[in-house]
């Protein structure tokens, strides 16, 4: 085996490599930043009620999992609505895009892109 090949070996297995590093530690900083929005709602709204309601330690302490759980259930929701929120928005624009002529078609796509762009 030549030395050229076998340095593109080895240039390949590191950038495969730091692309899983790159990749897994963007997957754990999202996770970890839901998790700790789902957790601060759960404190947050406990520690309202809490207040509000004037609630004993021991009322707290059994009510506290049923808040976690609630945080959890809203972020799947918020999840799921996103999701179909873009098909519906997705599916409105292509129906749009059948009612013009080809230049406004032309116009209408840059225009989503810039919107696109705009919203990031």
């Amino acid at each position: 085996m030549n030395l050229s090949r076998h340095w593109k070996i080895i240039a390949s297995l590191t950038g495969l490599f730091l692309f899983g590093a790159v990749s897994g530690a963007f997957i754990t900083l999202t996770i970890t930043r839901q998790r700790a929005a789902e957790e601060k709602w759960a404190h947050t709204t406990l520690a309202d009620y809490e207040a509000r309601l004037h609630l004993t330690p021991e009322q707290v302490e059994k009510l506290r999992p049923l808040f976690k759980q609630t945080g959890g259930e809203l972020r799947e929701l918020r999840a799921t609505t996103v999701v179909k929120l873009h098909a519906t928005i997705r599916r409105m624009n292509d129906q749009i895009a059948t009612e013009l002529t080809s230049e406004q078609r032309q116009f209408f796509t840059e225009f989503l892109r810039e919107k696109q762009r705009g919203s990031k």
